[in-house]
Parts: structure tokens; sequence; C-alpha cells
């Protein structure tokens, strides 16, 4: 009859408070209750004794054998799934799995779970832990208390995602089945990987040590100006993609000419260009190996939308020769018949032909005359057999048919004009040079060709042609199609590791706000750890080591911080603690998955030689 324990009417109080708890749990909490007497009710029927601090009364049994009424109290339902948390007052002897089922799975916290498998609405929630160690099917509030602990404690309880454990078993069973040949490609390629970064980071720091700032030595970004858009189309080619927020950028997927000089190169990003610039360009998955658009797909275009509805009607210059001499052969071009006419089809980069700078794709060929013969020809098919034969010195005479073609106002652009006086009076409008590679070439177009009239051209309507006989008739884009780009400078290591960039601190976070934020704190595995910020040449990184306490209090109390980020360790020497020599370093490598189509496109397509890129796959 220890304290009553044995007595009648305790018996009964026993039986009545066990009802009470069982039909109005909701009356039974510490918020409604307090703790002074949460904690007296709890303790009833307990071997008790008086503290001397507070007269309050403390239980000298263990949580699980020692109560005779379990209450119901806190449990901290933490769901890192869906980074949520979730605070119950649960039965003490009511089992936590079966209580997380049928309370959170209608909830949004299960709602990632709901296309897992196993059937069981448990198996939905995904694995249950507690101090690191995970909870079996069996386990309660009460038998998680470890001795000396208040009833009124809050017992934390994480859940892990099917998805998540989903990952890590598979990564756990990939690192057991690797083979040898595989791990030390990997391996390799990791410490490649971070001496690479040292590697940039020191440069960083030399580069800094002459005052400037380390930032500032960063790859900066960098505008380079072309004269016209076709000259951007012969020197760059852009792949569609994502950068980090998500937005759609324009990354180089190959560099030459200007912007090589100037120390841009693949990978860098469009920042900023006219506003009437259009480029059109596929994402990365529309290209081969090169970065070359693969057949049937549209390659890269730019041009100007202010021209684009716009056409140009143009007319060959009808009185115009050109009469060459030429000492040997090869002559320099390929020619092709066409009727009564013997077309020129191309000119050697390096021939004569193209030597003399008069002679154009697109000419005919009118006479030939070699130095010994008196006889022009001007026969096409006496032409044909003199171009075929081995005659030499000769004069060769080209001229242009008389012909008229309409033009896109963007393949004109950049072509540079004069006025010239008519023969029936007034001025027109001429081309005087084509810079070399303008797309006007391809158009069999040449010097001396009139500009006869501009017409705007849309889906709705035709309009009427407008002659020209000034410059000033033309619009400003036509003449002056120059083009400044400015270029940004990809994520450190891009060509080395297909990721997104890890952008945020590897602090990790205490559920800033939660009124629950200590609580969770102390059941954190980094909260027994010292953490200092180790981030090289662009990998963020964070060095940890089992924290070294004097005595079991400081211990105590130095593992708990509060609900703040700002709160853990930041100094590299903290007072409390020193770092073990056990320490190691974690470095975040990028985000997955991959929010970048070139990154999640070189992943998809990794072969094992690209160690990274193939465990990532």
């Amino acid at each position: 009859l220890d304290h009553g324990v044995g007595a009648v009417g305790f018996s009964i109080l026993c039986s009545f408070l066990t009802k009470l708890i069982e039909i109005r749990p909701q009356d039974l909490t510490v918020e409604v209750l307090g703790e002074q007497l949460y904690r007296r009710l709890a303790n009833f029927g307990c071997h008790q004794q008086t503290s001397g601090d507070s007269g309050g009364y403390m239980n000298c049994a263990t949580a699980t054998n020692g109560r005779l009424l379990h209450l119901p109290g806190p449990l901290i339902y933490v769901d890192l799934c869906q980074n949520s948390i979730r605070c119950v007052n649960l039965a003490g002897l009511e089992p936590i799995a079966a209580a997380a089922a049928a309370r959170f799975h209608t909830d949004a916290l299960s709602d990632a779970g709901k296309e897992g498998r196993g059937g069981g609405r448990g198996s939905n929630l995904g694995r249950l832990w507690h101090c690191g160690q995970q909870l079996d099917a069996s386990a309660c509030r009460e038998s998680l208390l470890s001795d000396g602990q208040q009833p009124q404690h809050a017992v934390v309880v994480f859940r892990e995602s099917n998805e998540g454990q989903q990952l890590f078993d598979a990564s756990l069973q990939r690192a057991q089945t690797r083979n040898l040949g595989e791990q030390h490609r990997l391996a390799h390629a990791l410490d490649a990987l971070l001496i690479e970064a040292k590697r940039r980071s020191d440069a960083t720091a030399l580069k800094g040590a002459d005052g400037s700032s380390p930032s500032s030595s960063a790859p900066a970004d960098v505008e380079v100006s072309y004269r016209s858009h076709h000259n951007v189309l012969a020197e760059l080619d852009f792949a569609r993609d994502f950068n980090d927020h998500r937005e759609s950028v324009l990354m180089l997927s190959h560099v030459s000419g200007s912007a090589w000089d100037a120390g841009v190169r693949v990978g860098w990003v469009l920042v900023e260009c006219p506003g009437d610039l259009a480029i059109a360009a596929p994402f990365p998955q529309a290209a081969g190996a090169a970065g070359h658009p693969l057949p049937g797909v549209p390659p890269t275009t730019v041009e100007w939308s202010s021209l684009s509805v716009l056409n140009l009607v143009l007319r060959a210059p009808e009185e115009q020769e050109v009469s060459l001499h030429f000492e040997e052969r090869p002559f320099g071009f390929s020619w092709t018949q066409e009727g009564t006419h013997i077309v020129i089809k191309d000119l050697k980069n390096d021939g004569r032909a193209r030597a003399h700078g008069k002679v154009c794709r697109g000419m005919i060929l009118t006479s030939f005359k070699g130095d010994d013969d008196e006889e022009i020809i001007t026969n096409p098919l006496k032409l044909m057999e003199v171009l075929r034969g081995n005659i030499t010195p000769a004069t060769l005479t080209f001229a242009w048919r008389p012909t008229k073609k309409s033009v896109a106002a963007n393949t004109f652009a950049g072509v540079c004009l004069e006025e010239r006086s008519l023969s029936e009076g007034g001025t027109g409008v001429f081309i005087s040079e084509i810079p070399g590679g303008h797309h006007l070439w391809q158009e069999l177009v040449g010097p001396g060709w009139q500009v006869l009239s501009i017409q705007e051209n849309s889906q709705r309507f035709k309009a009427a042609a407008t002659p020209l006989s000034s410059i000033a008739q033309i619009p400003q884009r036509l003449l002056e199609p120059s083009v400044t780009l400015r270029f940004q400078p990809p994520p450190p290591l891009f060509e080395f590791l297909p990721l997104d960039r890890y952008r945020w601190p590897m602090s990790p976070s205490l559920m800033e706000g939660s009124p629950h934020s200590a609580a969770i704190a102390n059941e954190l595995p980094w909260s027994k750890l010292d953490l200092h910020p180790c981030d090289i040449g662009g990998l963020r990184g964070v060095r940890l080591g089992r924290r070294a306490e004097a005595d079991g209090d400081s211990m105590q109390s130095s593992s708990a911080p509060s609900s703040s980020p700002s709160a853990l360790p930041t100094e590299q020497h903290p007072s409390a603690s020193a770092l073990a020599e056990d320490g190691w370093q974690a470095f975040a490598l990028g985000q997955l998955p991959a929010v970048s189509r070139w990154a999640d496109q070189r992943v998809r397509t990794a072969n094992p030689g690209d160690a990274i890129a193939w465990e990532l796959r």
C-alpha cells in the first residue's frame, strides 16, 4: 500500500481519469492544464520526491513503466518531403506510425506519397525517424522519452519521403555494385573537379593580391560589337536554355571571331542586345554532339524584327561589262549552262577571278578572245569548248543578264549604297559595295545593281511599292545594322560539372519562424557538429567535425542552437568547442533535377568516360 496505490479510492480515481483521457483527450493537454498541473497529473501514482527548487514533483521511474496515466503529449512531426512542421497531441501509448497514417494521409503532407508503392496507408507516408533511429510500428510517444525527461517534453519525429528513400536506396545499391573501373573513374573525376576548383580559387586570390577584391577579379560581362547581324550569325551559334531562376536564356554553343578574341567562350549567356533584334535558337536536345542542329531542326536565326515585313526590288545593270585578262589557267571559277547563257556558278576563294574583285556569282560569260586569236568567241557552244580547253593567255568578258529580284530587307541590311544620276533624268539608289561573306552574295547580286523600290508585306495586306530616288527614303536600320551584344560568363566549373549552380548557403536551415524551431534544432544531426564555410572556386562547401566539449553540461547547452539560422557557429575557432581531428568536408555540386536544358542533355547522353555525368545519369 505504498503511497496509497492499493487503496480502493485510488483505484476508482485512477479508472475515472483513465476513462476521461479516453473520451476527452483534448481537455487534458499541456496547453489546457498548464505545465505544473499537467506534470502532477501525469505523475499520478508514481514514486515522488520533492524538488528542492520549486517544490514540484519529479518522477523517479522510467517513462514507460513508471506512469499509470498516459496523458496526450506534444509530438512534433517534421515532414522533410514537404518541408513542413505539424505539432499534435498524441496519447502516450498510441503508436506513432499508425497515428501519422490516420492523421496525415489526406493532408498535403502526404500528397507526395500517394503515388508510392506498397498499397497501405502507412506505406505512403515514408519512413519515420527519431534521434537517428528508424521507428518501428509499435513505437509510441512515451517510449521515446528518455530517462529524466518531463512528461510534457515535445517528441520530434522526422518523416522521410518515399522518393527520398528510393533515391537513397538506389544510390547505395549503385555504390555497392559499381565495378572497379567505374569507381576509379568517378574518384579521379571528383578529385580533378576539386583540384580545378582550388586552382581557380588560388588564381582569383592572386589576382586580388594587388589590392583589388577577389570578386572584382572574377570573370566580368563582355561586350562585343558587330558590323551587322550577318556577322553575328557567321561567328556565333546559340542554344535555348534556362537559368537557375527558370528564365529562358540564350547560351552560346559555338564561338569564333570577335567574341572569341574578347574572351567569350561556349556556355556564356546573352544578357543584353538591341530590343528589335530577334534571335531564334533550338534547345540543346535538338542539337548534335558538336552543337550543330540535327537534320530537320531549324538552325539559329538572327534578324531585325523592324525589317521583317520589308522587301526591296533590285535590278541588274543593263550595260555594265567587265573584261579581265588571264595569263594562266585555271581561271578560278565554275560555270554552268542555262539556256543560251554560260553562268558563273561559283568563285574559288584563292582563284584568279576572285582576285580581280570584279566578277560575281550569277554573271554570264559573253565573250572569249585568246591573245593569239583574232576571232572573238560569243557562241555558247564554242564558249563551252574553249573553257574546257587550254588556250591562254586570254581576255574574258562578263556581264549581268537583264533581270529583277525581290530581296528581304533582313538579307539586304549592311550593304553600302550610293546615289547616282540616271540617264533619263533624276537620281537612283545603287549598291556600291557588298561586304565579304554578306548573305546578299547568295542571292547572285553584286555591286552596280539598282534598288528600285521598297515594299511592306504583311499577312493582312500588301502595300504598294515605294520607288526609291534617294537614300533618305531607306529605313535607318537598313543603313546602320550594327549590333552590340553583352555576354555573361557561366557558373564556375561549367565545362566540368553538368549541374545547375547551387546558389544558397550551405548552413542548414532551422525552419525559421516556426515556434518549434528550438525543439527541432536539438534533434537535428548537425546540432552536435561544428560547421564552417569552406567554399572554393565556385563550389559551396562546409567543413564538419564533432564537437569536443569540456563537460556534459556545456555539451547539452551548446548543442541547442536558437531558432535563428544565424545562431550556427561561423567563426573559425568557436570558444565553446573545437573541431575534432576526424572532421570532414562536404561540397554541394549542384541541383537535381537540372533546370538547365544543357545540363539535363549532357546527363542524359553521358557515357562511362564522362564519370560525373554518367554517375548522375
